[in-house]
């Protein structure tokens, strides 16, 4: 029985270690500690399972894209046996036409595009093995779970205008508001008629750091003459040397915000 399972995790792993390549500085067989049991008992099935490790480089491991030869070259035939119906005929800006596999969209989730090795490990075992998903278990994902968007609050029900994706997290919203709060920057340091320069505007909450573990969504609104809003970022913006003054903004849409100012 051991042996049989020394010969499959030598194939598991010359099977990944291809298929991720420059994605892994390792794999590594995990072993399982086994406890010791009588001579007159059934050892224990130490080789039920087989667990690897990875560890990612963090330079290679969320490219979305694998090319492979081109048409007229050879070796063509073996990547599209390696990777079956994921690969396809592409031609790229250069005039280059070649095979190649895409494991995700350019305008999907950072925490989808964060997952391409469980999606190559996924495809390879299934393709190769015929296995199903609950066949195996990768571990991996678990912390954007944490900061994803709750159901309880539906985007479906949301304008147009103000759409969101329902599984969204906190790492997307947050680069939405960075973006608006770089276009409102242009907007105010391109006011000439200030009785003062702006020298510089910063934003001075955990969303402008990556640090914000809530969803930031569109939920500002205007209501008479009140403005309500479960969300409020601040920034600051220092006026030719000498001045400073903070504002707050509420995230609207993705492109409006509402300000209040005043003097600290």
């Amino acid at each position: 029985m051991f042996i049989f399972y020394l010969i499959y995790l030598n194939f598991i792993y010359s099977l990944l270690s291809k298929g991720l390549g420059e994605r892994v500085r390792a794999l590594l067989p995990i072993e399982k500690a086994v406890d010791a049991w009588s001579c007159t008992k059934t050892p224990p099935d130490c080789a039920r399972y087989c667990h690897l490790g990875l560890i990612l480089n963090p330079e290679k491991a969320f490219e979305v894209l694998d090319k492979g030869p081109e048409t007229i070259a050879e070796g063509d035939n073996e990547f599209r046996k390696f990777w079956g119906d994921k690969a396809q005929l592409r031609r790229f800006q250069d005039g280059s036409i070649t095979e190649s596999v895409v494991w995700a969209a350019t305008s999907d989730n950072l925490w989808k595009r964060r997952l391409v090795v469980r999606s190559i490990v996924t495809h390879l075992l299934q393709h190769h093995f015929q296995l199903e998903n609950t066949d195996f278990e990768y571990i991996a994902g678990e912390l954007d779970i944490s900061y994803r968007l709750t159901p309880i609050f539906r985007t479906d029900k949301m304008p147009e205008k103000y759409k969101v994706d329902q599984d969204v997290d906190a790492e997307d919203t947050s680069l939405n508001v960075i973006r608006c709060f770089d276009d409102l920057a242009r907007k105010l340091h391109a006011l000439n008629e200030l009785p003062l320069e702006i020298v510089s505007i910063a934003g001075i909450s955990p969303v402008f750091r990556y640090s914000e573990p809530v969803p930031i969504l569109p939920q500002a609104r205007m209501i008479g003459e009140q403005m309500y809003t479960m969300q409020v970022q601040r920034g600051v913006i220092q006026l030719g040397n000498i001045i400073l003054k903070s504002f707050f903004f509420c995230y609207i849409t993705l492109i409006l915000f509402i300000f209040t100012y005043f003097s600290t």
